[in-house]
């Protein structure tokens, strides 16, 4: 298992130096002990909303849509406000429950 992290989704397109520069912000997204607990916790409250839901039987035909519900419905992202790359500017948006981040350019 990997450790506990926040990565970049990597999409495999981008530039040896951007790569690097999405690398600096991962390390400091990872130096950042709020945001890894608020990762956490969205992980472990949303683990026990899941177990309440497959725990009740009747629920198992439904199961896939409340599942796709809860996670549409969970408070799930971070941001890191203007960061710059080669002149353009971006907010990171750090998705807590799925422990990924990537780059919106504004």
């Amino acid at each position: 298992m990997r450790e506990y992290k926040i990565y970049y989704d990597d999409t495999g397109k981008d530039t040896l130096a951007f790569r690097k520069f999405a690398k600096e912000i991962e390390n400091r997204i990872n130096s950042n002990d709020e945001i890894l607990a608020a990762a956490k916790k969205v992980n472990i409250e949303f683990s026990e909303k899941v177990k309440e839901i497959l725990s009740d039987g009747e629920n198992a035909i439904y199961a896939g849509s409340m599942i796709n519900g809860l996670i549409t419905k969970t408070p799930k992202y971070r941001y890191i406000k203007n960061v710059s790359f080669n002149g353009t500017c971006y907010d990171v948006e750090i998705n807590l429950l799925n422990r990924e981040f990537t780059f919106c350019e504004i």
